[in-house]
């Protein structure tokens, strides 16, 4: 049953029994065959998202246009409460 007239929205204390994120750091090797193509492309495991993306002294926001280029660094998300 639920309560219709109760408040939704979670507090930070609601939280806590989730399981804390894992990050991966990924440098794909030269001529590897992610170079070239977009993130969407790049199908990743369900729960997992791209963080960021290191390339030089740039930090491009990732999302599913960005084109993976020779030499960028991936970093990886896995959570639970992404799933």
């Amino acid at each position: 049953m639920m309560d219709l007239s109760g408040n939704v929205l979670k507090a930070f204390s609601d939280y806590s029994e989730e399981p804390d994120p894992q990050f991966s750091l990924v440098e794909p090797m030269p001529g590897s065959s992610w170079h070239g193509k977009s993130l969407a492309e790049r199908r990743l495991p369900s729960g997992m998202a791209t963080a960021l993306i290191l390339r030089g002294k740039e930090k491009p926001i990732p999302h599913g246009e960005t084109i993976l280029q020779a030499q960028d660094t991936l970093v990886f998300v896995d959570s639970g409460s992404l799933r």
